[in-house]
């Protein structure tokens, strides 16, 4: 048998691993089954609003870091309003309020002609993943040394990862 002493240290040391498990998805949540509880990979496919077709794809790696809060970092590729293909890649952070993801994060990438980047808001339903996003963008051109700014909205649909 054992005795109270030993009862009471066992029972918080149990207590303690499952404190210190349950940031790192090891013990269930809440949040959408897709939403990785640990870590893992999620991609959705983005259409610009007032457009039909998407126009690109969001890849992300998401982590667990800490007791809910997400680092988010990938790339997104696609074809931007001007015809150009892009590829940005992004980072920021991740959080489950409610019922929704709520993702910040930003962006850059740059050719021979200009410099671009972007501060990106991204709201999901908690069920689906889907939603939309804001972004606001820069771009610097080298030769003209001019700058533009441009303020799009879009949908995200969760896709399979290619």
């Amino acid at each position: 048998m054992l005795n109270s002493a030993k009862k009471s240290c066992l029972f918080l040391t149990f207590a303690l691993v499952g404190l210190l498990l349950a940031p790192f998805g090891v013990l269930d949540s809440d949040a959408g089954q897709a939403w990785p509880k640990n870590k893992g990979e999620l991609c959705w496919e983005t259409t610009r609003e007032g457009e039909t077709n998407p126009s690109g794809m969001a890849r992300l790696g998401i982590t667990n870091i800490f007791a809910g809060h997400y680092v988010v970092a990938g790339v997104a590729t696609g074809t931007s309003s001007d015809g150009k293909p892009y590829t940005n890649i992004v980072h920021g952070n991740a959080e489950l309020i409610g019922d929704s993801v709520m993702m910040t994060f930003v962006g850059s990438e740059r050719d021979s002609d200009a410099l671009r980047a972007g501060i990106f808001n991204v709201v999901l339903d908690i069920s689906t993943l889907d939603g939309d996003q804001e972004n606001i963008g820069w771009e610097y051109y080298r030769v003209s040394g001019s700058i533009t700014q441009e303020i799009e909205r879009g949908s995200l649909k969760l896709t399979d990862c290619p």
